[in-house]
């Protein structure tokens, strides 16, 4: 839906030419510690034998599944929260398992607030997560007494792939009270009354184009931008915050989903690999709880092939019958250094415009003649992002754009990508606390523009809050840092 929040920064007022030398790389920093560990762990035993690909279990589209297929979720999620009732410190229970992922609640118990966001680990760390997740709503549903609960695996929720599934399923809505564990109000309006997810809040193409894992700009990255943080942002409620984005059954579709985008982006070949040069992130080791409540240590090097390690897949991926492989991924190009152009700090984006009544912009004559030039490449950077009030939408990004377009859209020449305040919050509990930039490649737009004989010298940025319902809440955000860079 359309909202007129409309934030236009015109970063033509500041500019300077010192070379940075930042790293993309170094733009990756996990942002989440536990502050409470389990030193009784075992390791990781992964299930072998000549028979074990016959076992394989499929992860299904939540849209195609039956009534009786959702219910088996339904029930198992009730199990957990009745786990959780009885004892809130039960290591297998709704809320406990949704607390590794974040709390408020102090003090913190073991495996708490362990999320990795805006950190190499983000996809790996997620999987381990989904895996034993899974195992925990088996072992529930046989509690339940469901039938198939031995077999039961995540569904996905496809946003990405089908417009028809851009709602959140139906189970998930109705009914829409307490008899239903899957549903939750707290969701921004229209969610749950099955308004669609905005096309370009659902838009993989940025990241599934990238051809290399790594850095601030690479596939990992990028795909927690856009679309998991986005698709966060805008359900709102529960799942807007990563203290309590767990605590909402929808969570765990949404991460099968990027789970499974994982896999798609591997699979798409074209020099696509998982960075298994790099040995620390190899090694690096995770620690969950597993069905019997026994915590489990497990490496990324244990986690890479999904069917033979993991024993699941997609259903929209074949069957693979081989035996557990390690591709040796070529060693990453080398960060090429920065040349900051302009920046813009303290930006309020409450501030008010005359043009849409939403934005105040900077405006001087200075010009930014590097851009009418040539690159390798152009970055626009917004870092040090300060969140009082989460806003129940995503921001779109334009750059460039011209005053005389009031309502701008996802299609235009200007647009960029979309960011979430996602992630940003202000968090109690967590240790490490690093932020990592919100980065866009614009080389491709600036070129677009300058081929169009737009002038891109006075150079702009302009955010578009956007969400499901035309009242999206705005919030309270500051953006201390914005700056365009170029690599040459």
């Amino acid at each position: 839906m359309k909202n007129l929040v409309i934030l236009t920064i015109a970063l033509f007022g500041v500019c300077s030419f010192i070379n940075t030398n930042l790293s993309t790389t170094n733009t990756e920093i996990t942002i989440c510690r536990a502050v409470s560990v389990e030193t009784n762990a075992v390791a990781f035993a992964p299930e072998l034998g000549p028979n074990r690909a016959l076992a394989v279990l499929v992860r299904r589209n939540a849209y195609g599944l039956t009534p009786a297929q959702i219910d088996v979720y339904r029930k198992a999620v009730a199990k957990m929260k009745q786990w959780s009732v009885a004892n809130p410190n039960d290591r297998i229970g709704w809320t406990y398992q949704a607390a590794i992922h974040g709390s408020t609640t102090m003090p913190a118990q073991p495996l708490w607030n362990q999320c990795k966001h805006g950190s190499l680990e983000f996809l790996a760390w997620h999987r381990v997560y989904l895996y034993f997740f899974e195992r925990i709503l088996r072992k529930a549903a046989a509690e339940a007494g469901v039938a198939g609960a031995a077999t039961f695996t995540l569904p996905y929720w496809n946003y990405t792939d089908v417009v028809a599934q851009r709602s959140i399923p139906p189970g998930f809505r109705t009914p829409a009270n307490a008899t239903n564990s899957l549903f939750t109000a707290s969701r921004a309006a229209g969610i749950n009354t099955g308004s669609s997810l905005p096309a370009p809040v659902v838009s993989t193409s940025t990241a599934m184009s990238k051809t290399v894992y790594t850095g601030g700009l690479g596939f990992n990255r990028q795909l927690e931008l856009q679309p998991h943080n986005v698709v966060h942002g805008t359900i709102g409620g529960l799942m807007g915050l990563t203290t309590t984005a767990g605590l909402d059954p929808i969570f765990w579709l949404h991460h099968c989903n990027i789970d499974r985008l994982w896999e798609s982006w591997l699979r798409q070949g074209g020099g696509r690999v998982n960075p298994t040069t790099n040995t620390v992130w190899m090694n690096t080791s995770y620690t969950f709880y597993n069905e019997n409540r026994q915590p489990v240590n497990m490496t990324i090097r244990q986690i890479l092939n999904i069917q033979t390690m993991l024993n699941y897949r997609y259903d929209d991926m074949p069957v693979v019958i081989a035996a557990p492989t390690e591709v040796i991924a070529a060693a990453p190009p080398q960060d090429k250094p920065r040349t900051k152009l302009l920046t813009k700090t303290n930006f309020d984006v409450n501030e008010r415009d005359n043009r849409t009544g939403v934005i105040a912009a900077i405006n001087t004559n200075e010009v930014v003649t590097k851009l009418t030039g040539s690159a390798g490449r152009y970055i626009l950077s917004l870092s040090d992002i300060k969140v009082t009030e989460i806003p129940d939408g995503a921001y779109e990004v334009y750059v460039c754009l011209p005053n005389s377009i009031k309502d701008p859209t996802y299609k235009s020449s200007h647009f960029v990508g979309m960011f979430s305040t996602f992630g940003l919050e202000e968090r109690r509990g967590h240790q490490n606390h690093t932020q990592a930039p919100v980065e866009f490649d614009i080389t491709k737009q600036i070129k677009n523009l300058k081929s169009k004989r737009i002038d891109v010298s006075k150079f702009s940025v302009t955010l578009k809050l956007t969400g499901v319902s035309p009242n999206v809440k705005k919030g309270k955000v500051k953006i201390n840092n914005i700056s365009l860079y170029t690599e040459d």
